[in-house]
């Protein structure tokens, strides 16, 4: 009987499923993270993944106002859930490129009309721009209203808004209307005397249309305003999750649980294992070992949430795996 291209396709989803079932078995210690999970309150449990499921709902309403084009809602939701899966799963932030394509695909269909993978890049990247200006901007204003945060970190005070002023800086600087020219000049200059020219020209067009497609999507102040409040939101449940579980383990100030996350959040940034293991622990135990000089307490909870944000990832994500594999038999 003759493979065709459905069948490799239904063939190679079905591969899949079964990867990502023995990666999470490698990853995680399945049976010592789900006897930890399990001690926590079962009211607790449902809570955090019915919460976990709304907030990637409307994560997909975020992704569907920023394109603001004709793409299905579900289209977004999709590729948000695989996306945040191979995350999970993969090093080097592959489920962001898988997502990527994904985007550049999906325009492509909408617009009929090929679209480079900058374009997905690009969205992508007004997501986590707006998500560490949210974060950062909670992180301050969790120092100057707690003065028992800001006596104990007060070095990690002056960074948080070092950084905020940057990254704000930068973000006006690139999309202010003269920037683009700037940047492309700066670009173009270090890209050319680095790469042989077939490499750099291709590389110079998919930033320029990743840049192009920040312009065009954001369009006005108003939808700018919009997106961050729509962000702010977004990140705050976030840290929600966060805070239910540390509470879970020690009776901690909210303000020093919700900044534990948020430095756990930021932290993520640096090179990390799939899930952002590594720099989310790190960051969330820090900051709980200065507020409760208990380091015991920052390792259970960060590891417990990354578990079970995980395993919210992993589901979600095996949900429209095989709902796309069924559709496509």
């Amino acid at each position: 009987m003759m493979l065709t291209k459905k069948k490799f396709a239904i063939i190679i989803n079905y591969f899949l499923i079964i990867l990502i079932i023995i990666l999470l078995n490698v990853q995680f210690d399945l049976l010592n993270s789900i006897h930890r999970m399990l001690t926590l309150n079962l009211f607790v449990i449902v809570g955090y993944f019915l919460f976990f499921f709304i907030l990637q709902i409307f994560k997909g309403v975020r992704s569907t106002l920023l394109i603001e084009r004709n793409v299905p809602y579900i289209d977004n939701l999709r590729l948000l859930s695989l996306g945040n899966m191979y995350n999970t799963l993969l090093p080097a932030r592959a489920g962001d490129m898988y997502r990527a394509i994904g985007l550049s695909s999906v325009l492509s269909d909408s617009a009929k009309t090929p679209k480079t993978i900058g374009e997905g890049i690009a969205l992508i990247a007004l997501e986590k721009l707006m998500d560490m200006i949210s974060l950062l901007i909670i992180g301050v204003v969790l120092f100057l209203s707690n003065t028992k945060i800001l006596q104990l970190t007060r070095e990690i005070f002056f960074t948080f808004a070092l950084t905020l002023i940057l990254i704000t800086g930068f973000s006006i600087f690139l999309l202010s209307a003269k920037s683009g020219t700037i940047i492309t000049k700066i670009v173009q200059l270090s890209v050319k005397k680095t790469l042989p020219e077939r490499y750099s020209n291709h590389l110079l067009d998919v930033l320029a249309s990743g840049r192009n497609t920040m312009y065009k999507e954001l369009g006005t102040f108003k939808k700018m305003i919009i997106l961050q409040l729509f962000s702010f939101l977004m990140v705050a449940g976030d840290l929600f999750l966060i805070y239910i579980v540390i509470v879970q383990y020690a009776s901690v100030l909210p303000a020093l649980a919700i900044l534990a996350g948020v430095v756990g959040f930021l932290a993520v940034v640096f090179p990390s294992l799939p899930a952002g293991m590594g720099p989310f622990q790190f960051g969330i135990a820090v900051v709980l070992f200065f507020g409760t000089n208990n380091l015991e307490v920052g390792v259970l909870s960060s590891t417990t949430d990354l578990f079970m944000r995980s395993t919210g990832y992993i589901v979600l994500g095996l949900i429209f795996l095989i709902l796309h594999t069924r559709r496509s038999q």
